[in-house]
């Protein structure tokens, strides 16, 4: 291998990594963003059941 196809490899891979980060970012934001609002409905939900039912 020639010292330009290696260097050529380390550019893909830079590429490739950086890519790979870029995308683990932008789940790892959709998961939250998904998430926050889900959760907040279920709790406002349940606080709504839970005051509905008799107390004993």
């Amino acid at each position: 291998m020639t010292a330009r196809n290696e260097s050529q490899d380390l550019d893909l891979s830079r590429r490739q990594n950086s890519i790979a980060n870029m995308l683990r970012d932008e789940l790892r934001d959709f998961r939250r963003n998904a998430a926050l609002p889900l959760c907040t409905a279920l709790g406002e939900q349940t606080f709504i059941l839970q005051n509905k039912l008799p107390h004993s």
